[in-house]
Parts: C-alpha cells; sequence; structure tokens
C-alpha cells in the first residue's frame, strides 16, 4: 500500500526563508504545501484527522523550554503531528531536548533549501533527519580530537556512527546520511558493540560520555529521554 503523500505547513520568523522553503517544498512532487502560518494561533482545530496537517516545519526562535512547551503542547492536541525543527547556529544544543519532546528532523536556519524537503520525506518515513550542518556543528571537534582517551580504539567511522546512534537514529537514517549500506551500518554497530562491551544503547550513550563526547548530560535528565526513539538494539 502506497502511503499518501504528506501535508507540509511552515512556520517560521523570517519570511525571506519562509518564501524558499516554501518555493522548495511546492516544487517538490510528492509532498503537499498548505499554507504559512503567521502566527501558530492560526492553526485551527480543523486540520486534525486524516485530510488535515501531518508535518509543521517549525522555526525556533525562543529560549528552547518554551519551543519544547510549544512542541509538547501540540503533540498533545495533534498526536500523529511530526516536526521539522530550523535551528538558528546558536541554538545547536535545542537538539537534545526537542529531541526528547518528540521532534524527530532539523535542519540548520540557513541550509540549501533542498534539505526540508529531504527532511520532510525521512519523517514521513518514519526516519530521523539530521541535517550535515547541525551534525558538524555539534560533533566534529568531538569526532577529530576526542576529549577524554579512546579507550575503546574506536575508528574515526566508528566515533562518527556511536554520535548518530546516541541522538536517536536508526541503521537506516545513519546509512542514509553517510551514504553507506545498512549492512554496513550493522557492521560497524556490531564493532562498536564488541569494543564497548554495550548491551544497550543506554550503554552506548554511556561509552559516548566516558570518551568525552558530551561535556555535561543535558539538564532534567533529558540524555535518557533520548532512549525514546525506536532503534535497532
Amino acid at each position: 500500500m502506497t502511503k499518501e503523500e504528506p501535508k507540509v505547513m511552515v512556520f517560521h520568523p523570517d519570511i525571506l526563508t519562509r518564501a524558499e522553503i516554501r518555493a522548495e517544498i511546492e516544487a517538490t512532487p510528492g509532498i503537499e504545501f498548505l499554507k504559512e502560518l503567521s502566527s501558530l494561533r492560526a492553526l485551527p482545530i480543523s486540520l486534525q484527522g486524516k485530510d488535515g496537517l501531518d508535518i509543521l516545519i517549525l522555526g525556533i526562535d525562543r529560549p528552547t523550554p518554551e519551543a519544547v512547551a510549544l512542541v509538547k503542547r501540540w503533540l498533545e492536541r495533534f498526536g500523529l503531528l511530526r516536526f521539522v525543527a530550523v535551528l538558528a547556529p546558536g541554538n545547536l544544543d535545542s537538539v537534545r531536548s526537542l529531541a526528547a519532546a518528540g521532534v524527530t528532523g532539523f535542519v540548520a536556519e540557513g541550509a540549501p533549501t533542498h534539505e526540508f524537503a529531504n527532511a520532510i520525506r525521512t519523517i514521513w518515513d518514519d526516519g530521523a533527519y539530521l541535517s550535515q550542518s547541525l551534525f558538524r556543528g555539534l560533533f566534529h571537534n568531538d569526532l577529530q580530537e576526542p576529549k577524554g582517551a579512546n579507550a575503546y580504539g574506536l575508528t574515526p567511522r566508528e566515533r562518527e556512527i556511536l554520535m548518530l546512534i546516541c541522538v536517536g537514529l536508526s541503521n537506516k537514517d545513519i546509512a542514509r546520511r553517510l551514504d553507506l549500506s545498512v549492512r554496513t551500518v550493522e557492521t560497524h554497530r556490531l564493532n562498536i558493540r564488541k569494543k564497548t562491551k554495550a548491551r544497550s544503547r543506554r550503554d552506548l550513550i554511556n561509552a559516548a560520555q566516558r570518551i568525552g563526547f558530551f561535556s555535561e548530560a543535558p539538564a532534567g535528565g533529558q540524555m535518557a529521554q533520548l532512549e525514546k526513539p525506536a532503534v535497532e538494539e
């Protein structure tokens, strides 16, 4: 059975960025653009249901706690709604808390417009999307020069895959992100688990912390909450 095309709306404080995003989405086959929102209050209850909104592209222009509360509120109202968060360069710390709240797509503000279509397709296919520029901003220094001794003997590729596992990406998502086959990712993941003696993703996160990938755990135990997305064990 073919999955219906997703219906998408955009709420973003920058009208120029919003216009570029809209043009890209409208030109992408298999995606239906509904409208832009000047305010989230303009999102009517009537949009709930089969013919309503599926994906909201949300520009994050407010402190993270407010954005997290907003996402949770809309997920309570529209249980199947999916989010693509558009983050400014200085707002990278929001990724983990927004992921814990239920956001599964992340695109950097100013990223190439095709990334929005890629993010929509990925999360509509039940995946998770983290744009390349956000990934580099979050983890590039950690991957190149780990803060702690690499006691596990992980290769640079294994460290890269470990970080993607920690932010909740499945083997399929990681393969798509790194342009690898799923089988190759599975092999790397098995090697990582053997080297770190990890039995679960919680163990992998602990190993990443010991290596020094996370200087400190997110506030409120949000690192543990990231175990919620369904990923291959």
